[in-house]
């Protein structure tokens, strides 16, 4: 087990211990141990998901601000989806993210096949704060 607060990596202590909830917050509140319920926004206000669950749209939640007080914003959830698709080695939801767009407060992802059994995955995807993240070298390795 890492020494490492990475929410993307299941060898993490965050992961191990499971306080990455305590640290991380997901776009949506999924329980997955009653499958019927119905997700709860979080850090994104709503979404909608393409009929052949190729793509899904976000409307990102105003006024969030991270732990440094900086604002939370379309651009952080969609590094929060980019990084997963650049790195295969924190994508250990296996999301099939092909592409990653924002317009205003709206962020984009694209799959390569059907999302539909990975709803929960998706809606549950940490945002994490892009300039913190994008500034490490080695993101699958560098501790958090």
């Amino acid at each position: 087990m890492k020494d490492n607060n990475n929410p993307y990596l299941a060898t993490s202590a965050a992961s191990n211990f499971g306080y990455r909830y305590v640290i991380y917050e997901p776009l949506a509140m999924v329980n997955l141990t009653v499958p019927s319920s119905q997700p709860v926004p979080w850090l994104a206000t709503s979404w909608t998901w393409a009929p052949d669950y190729k793509s899904v749209t976000f409307n990102v939640r105003q006024g969030v601000t991270f732990s440094d007080g900086s604002p939370m914003t379309a651009d952080d959830v969609a590094y929060s989806f980019s990084i997963l698709k650049q790195y295969a080695a924190l994508n250990t939801n296996a999301l099939p993210i092909s592409s990653v767009s924002t317009s205003g407060n709206q962020v984009t992802v694209n799959f390569t096949s059907s999302a539909y059994v990975l709803q929960a995955k998706v809606l549950g995807t940490f945002v994490i704060p892009k300039k913190i993240w994008s500034a490490m070298s080695a993101p699958t390795t560098d501790a958090v």
